[in-house]
């Protein structure tokens, strides 16, 4: 789920902050793109995807078992937090940048445990104005 204000933008139509497409579509490079190609041998599941969207499953392991294993991943994908995700998926299609978003807020997102403490001090503390 994309944190309010972030997530995931068809950079077409929207300002964004950080590209998480492929290389070599006149933008900075960037670690964000889909490794999962259509019409490619997938590197997860040695398939051949051949619809849109069918790419998000293996993106989703692929994207997770990165962050499990290598830390500085794992922080820069948390640096994605609340971020707007520029990406050529035109808006309401399937777009592995919900997943970025999703797994990024996981990361550096509100904990439950933060919530919990919120909702704890409120009822201690009683209600006080913004």
């Amino acid at each position: 789920m994309p944190t309010e204000g972030g997530g995931p933008v068809c950079l077409r139509h929207e300002a964004f902050d950080v590209y998480i497409g492929r290389e070599g579509h006149g933008f900075d490079p960037a670690p964000w793109g889909n490794p999962v190609r259509l019409g490619r041998t997938c590197p997860v599941c040695t398939h051949t995807h051949r619809e849109r969207g069918s790419t998000l499953s293996c993106y989703e392991h692929w994207l997770r078992g990165r962050v499990a294993v290598e830390p500085a991943f794992r922080e820069a994908v948390g640096g994605l937090y609340g971020l707007r995700l520029g990406c050529f998926c035109p808006p309401g299609r399937p777009c592995h940048g919900l997943i970025l978003a999703e797994v990024a807020a996981e990361i550096a997102g509100p904990s439950e445990d933060h919530l919990l403490e919120d909702v704890l001090t409120f009822l201690r503390d009683g209600q006080r104005a913004c």
